[in-house]
């Protein structure tokens, strides 16, 4: 009987890497349903001789018999056709980052993994939850549905909206829902009045409108914020919390909030308008003291 043939053999092969010898003069054969380990102290040689093998480095000396065929040059491609690979013992993640986010990274090429890695940030992150009343880019509403690909929201006017999440991750979202003290979401306005009308009776007005505005908050209180003095007028930010159990949007209680305040100024007389001049006025556009306190803004009782 004629003896099996090995499946691979490897005659007397060596390799240098200028003048350190790596490998000197190896052979061994592996038959077919062998496992053959290589088992050396670090710098022996092992990689190095697998790399050989599998035609990544070229022996110096020596021959390579694989599946009958004799050859004293082994090709990466021709062994890749044949079977012969190898692993790494490094699987060089990115430094810094978790297996997850390297991964997203890795695989964000393609658009639809790019989808899918940036559902995984908005649900790691809790960028947004069902239920919670959010703005992105132009787009403003009460989130539905937070899915792996896309996430929608209800507007004001019961249009439902589907955003690609990586529109999401890539542009400023404001949630008004988590600003809030417990259950409910902001609703914010802003109006410019001329300097020649008290500031304590604008903040008075604008909190009065607040308060006869259904679905909006008088626990905690709003609040007005002055946020800009401008050349010709001051900039009032009227800031409120909604109850978020009315079935309500949003859209409809700022109309309500708005009428309001129409109301409540034109109640006291005072003309929404923000002006804006050419020249000097004839008087100075400012407030006397003793109209500091115009109603319905009332003077603290310990001044």
């Amino acid at each position: 009987m004629t003896a099996a043939q090995p499946l691979l053999a490897l005659d007397s092969i060596s390799l240098s890497f200028k003048a350190v010898k790596a490998i000197t003069n190896i052979s061994f054969t592996v038959n077919k349903g062998e496992i053959c380990a290589l088992i050396g102290p670090n710098g022996a040689g092992k990689s190095s001789l697998l790399n050989v093998i599998n035609g990544v480095y070229q022996a110096d000396e020596g021959r390579i018999t694989y599946q009958n065929v004799s050859r004293t040059t082994m090709h990466p491609q021709w062994a890749a056709k044949r079977g012969v690979a190898r692993t790494f013992q490094n699987i060089a993640l990115f430094k810094g980052m978790s297996v997850l986010i390297g991964l997203m990274i890795s695989l964000g090429a393609t658009s639809v993994v790019g989808q899918a890695a940036a559902g995984l940030i908005l649900t790691y992150t809790r960028t947004l939850r069902p239920g919670e009343f959010v703005r992105i880019g132009d787009y403003e509403g009460t989130v539905t549905e937070l899915g792996m690909f896309t996430t929608s929201i209800r507007t004001g006017l019961g249009e439902v909206l589907t955003l690609p999440n990586s529109m999401i991750t890539g542009t400023v979202t404001k949630n008004y829902s988590r600003t809030v003290q417990g259950a409910g979401y902001v609703v914010d306005t802003v109006v410019t009045i001329g300097y020649d009308t008290p500031w304590r009776q604008v903040e008075a007005m604008l909190l009065e409108a607040a308060r006869r505005t259904p679905g909006v908050l008088q626990e905690p209180p709003a609040q007005v914020f002055q946020t800009a003095l401008s050349d010709f007028y001051p900039e009032y930010r009227l800031v409120a919390q909604a109850i978020p159990s009315l079935p309500r949007p949003r859209a409809e209680l700022l109309s309500m909030l708005h009428a309001n305040i129409q109301d409540v100024f034109n109640e006291y007389g005072v003309q929404i308008m923000s002006p804006h001049y050419l020249g000097d006025p004839e008087q100075e556009k400012r407030v006397p003291k003793d109209n500091w306190f115009a109603a319905p803004a009332k003077e603290p009782k310990d001044t």
